[in-house]
């Protein structure tokens, strides 16, 4: 039988449609919040790892700068060592 429009299920039918598309429009909105935050929880990481790596190249040239400092030191000794011997 064909449904006659215009009845007060109709109205009933609409809404139903509305309520149907406001709740998939929310869940959308969730979604994109829930991928807006791992975004961001994401982009704290990369920043935190990167400032880890800058802490180790930190440490590295410093160790280099140490080692270099003592190799001065060294070729200082051998040069008054030879001077003196000399």
């Amino acid at each position: 039988m064909d449904k006659v429009s215009g009845g007060p299920h109709d109205s009933l039918t609409a809404k139903s449609v509305e309520n149907e598309e406001a709740l998939l429009v929310l869940e959308v909105v969730h979604a994109q919040w829930e991928v807006h935050r791992a975004e961001k929880s994401l982009t704290e990481c990369i920043v935190q790892e990167h400032e880890k790596i800058a802490n180790l190249h930190h440490f590295k040239a410093q160790q280099m700068q140490d080692s270099i400092d003592q190799m001065d030191l060294n070729v200082g000794w051998i040069n008054v060592t030879f001077i003196n011997h000399s």
